[in-house]
């Protein structure tokens, strides 16, 4: 197990209202949303790649409706919650490249975007690690996202 020691990563901050607009500037409905704080945190693409490397080590093997797609996701969400203090990596469930599928949506600081206040949105498979851009043509299109 990786036991690393980081230095406070400096976060942003999106409020509830700003998530809902990124969420429905993609395609996802409010309705189709549980968004439960009113303030989502969140790192840049660096540093998540850090928090990533780190909770995606040593996740359970995959068995077949007893951990799968849905149980890695909160998994991921639920450790990232927990050991970073951070809420900015939620839930989402769609259609994937796999058919419907549950994998984790994230906001992350990207400054060179100057609209959206340097902030986008991105999918992590978190059973294979791979990151993609929301409007990313990855095969991935959630219909349903939690966040909390």
């Amino acid at each position: 197990m990786f036991n690393f020691r980081f230095r406070k990563m400096q976060e942003d901050v999106v409020s509830k209202h700003l998530l809902e607009y990124f969420l429905v500037d993609n395609g996802i409905q409010v309705e189709r949303s549980l968004l439960w704080d009113s303030k989502y945190y969140c790192f840049n693409l660096t540093n998540w790649g850090k928090v990533f490397k780190d909770i995606l080590w040593n996740l359970p093997a995959y068995a077949k409706d007893k951990f799968d797609c849905d149980n890695f996701a909160m998994m991921v969400a639920v450790r990232i919650q927990e050991k970073y203090k951070i809420n900015g990596c939620g839930i989402a469930i769609g259609d994937s490249p796999w058919g419907y599928h549950a994998w984790n949506i994230f906001l992350a600081q990207v400054y060179d975007r100057v609209h959206a206040g340097g902030i986008a949105l991105f999918y992590l498979e978190p059973q294979n690690g791979m990151v993609y851009e929301i409007d990313e043509d990855s095969g991935y299109k959630a219909h349903y996202v939690v966040w909390g």
